[in-house]
């Protein structure tokens, strides 16, 4: 989960693939977010871009062509007289990662 643009994420989940099926329905709490969570400004009140992937080995620092990816939009919810931090729920449809991800991620020999 990370705010618009290109800043790091706020939040991040690991379910491991044997305890789901699809779909899959999940909440990102506080308990979930990274430290620096509370020094950045006016994240409750933006919309949040949530990212997935399936990956296929468990190790989420490689890539793999077989991995699953996906993206949506969690918007922010106004007008409702609070100090902000709820969003709607976002879709997140899992592909593949098409000819230039599965380019970028081949093993080299």
């Amino acid at each position: 989960v990370r705010s618009p643009g290109r800043s790091p994420p706020l939040a991040g989940l690991r379910v491991p693939l044997s305890e789901i099926s699809f779909p899959y329905k999940f909440k990102v709490t506080l308990s979930d977010a990274y430290d620096d969570l509370a020094a950045l400004q006016g994240w409750q009140q933006q919309d949040l871009t949530v990212s997935a992937r399936l990956d296929t080995d468990g190790t989420a620092g490689t890539r793999s062509p077989e991995d699953l990816v996906g993206r949506g939009v969690a918007r922010a919810v106004t007008g409702r007289g609070g100090a902000g931090g709820e969003h709607e729920q976002a879709e997140v449809v899992l592909t593949g990662r098409g000819v230039a991800g599965r380019f970028a991620t081949q093993k080299q020999t």
